[in-house]
């Protein structure tokens, strides 16, 4: 698989972060959007830390954002709600940085 593109650009985070009161999703201090109209899994949004369909809309929504590509999204999403984002504590919010989803995607 190969590896996105990562710009950096100086001042701004590397990382997703989720906001446990909200439940919504920023990078670079810009909300993510859920991508309703591609996969509906849950109505009322995002979650983490368990195998269900607030996780589910989660990982779709962070990896079509990360990668741009709905085919390539639609592909892996269940795996990488599997493996990364039911293993994040649900109880506090959190921070996912891009490094971890390119690695995560190199070993695809």
């Amino acid at each position: 698989m190969a590896v996105v593109d990562i710009k950096t650009q100086q001042g701004f985070q590397k990382s997703y972060i989720g906001s446990i009161d909200s439940r919504i999703i920023y990078y670079n201090g810009v909300p993510i959007p859920c991508f309703f109209d591609e996969v509906n899994h849950s109505p009322d949004g995002f979650n983490w830390g368990y195998n269900g369909s607030g996780p589910s809309q989660l990982s779709y929504a962070i990896l079509r954002h990360f990668t741009n590509d709905s085919n390539l999204t639609r592909k892996y999403y269940i795996k990488f709600r599997r493996e990364i984002i039911s293993k994040i504590p649900m109880d506090r919010e959190f921070e996912l940085p891009v490094n971890t989803i390119n690695e995560w995607m190199v070993n695809l």
